[in-house]
This record gives C-alpha cells, structure tokens and sequence, in this order.
C-alpha cells in the first residue's frame, strides 16, 4: 500500500503511549472543530476499523435527558470517516454526501460508534455506503447510520 493517511500515522505513533489516545482525541477535535465540539474520545482506529466513545453531558443533552440527536450524528460521522482515512492511501481523500440515520432508543451514559469499511489500496474515485452502530453500555443499539462517502484522489 502507499503512503498512509497522517491521521492514521499519528495514531500509530501516539495509541500506545500514555495519554496518547487522549492526545490523539484531542488533536482530533481540534482538526475538525465542529466535531471536536461533542467531546469525543477515540478507543481503537486500525485500517477498516474504528470505535469512537461519548459520554453523556450537560453541553449534548437534549430536553429528555438523553444525547442529542445530531451529538449521535456527529459521533457516526467521525467513527465512519476516520475508519475510511485508516484503510486509504494517503493521496486519496473523502467527503460525505449524503446521510441517513435512524434512532432506535433514548442515548444515555457512555455511547460508542463503531464503522467497519473497506480498505482501499488506491485513490480511484469511489462512492461507499459506510454503516455505522451506535451502542449503549448494555451493547443496544441506540442508532443506526449510512454515510454515502466519495473517495478519490488529492487534487
């Protein structure tokens, strides 16, 4: 494969040290800032594979005490993306066009996002449907999610 996506290469360097995973959290929420708006912490990303976590707070409550809708949404959003930069080489890049999510059960305590995608050994243009669990801390599904993401190459 080619040159791996940076994002994935500073979890490498940084998953096993300590705090790395925070940092790397961090870092995250700093480079995209709308995401980085809910707070969440990166559990595991390997090419193909990524596991988000969130815990319930005050800021991405809603009026029924449980996370708010589009809190989840963004949490589907970062798990399936980074799974994607995690699999692809690095001259290839991706946006979302479109999104389909579905609501099954009241988000309370810690949730987590988990995306299995395909990895890609070259930047050919590419549409994907990217599924997307989100679980509870009694492994329920709260919400389901499709990103419709196309990937192709650096211009």
């Amino acid at each position: 494969m080619k040159k791996k996506q940076p994002i994935y290469e500073y979890w490498r360097k940084l998953q096993n040290l300590p705090f790395g995973k925070t940092i790397y959290s961090i870092l995250i929420n700093l480079y995209v800032p709308y995401t980085g708006s809910i707070g969440s912490r990166v559990e595991v990303l390997e090419p193909g594979f990524a596991q988000i976590r969130l815990k319930q707070r005050r800021s991405i409550q809603n009026h029924l005490n449980s996370i708010h809708a589009l809190a989840i949404a963004n949490l589907a959003e970062l798990a399936g993306n980074l799974s994607l930069f995690a699999g692809m080489p690095g001259d290839a890049r991706l946006i979302v066009k479109g999104f389909d999510i579905r609501y099954l059960k009241k988000a309370r305590g810690i949730i987590r996002a988990s995306a299995k995608t395909p990895i890609l050994e070259t930047n050919d243009e590419i549409d994907l449907e990217i599924l997307v669990e989100i679980k509870n801390t009694d492994n329920e599904i709260v919400a389901t999610c499709t990103l419709y993401t196309l990937v192709g190459p650096v211009k």
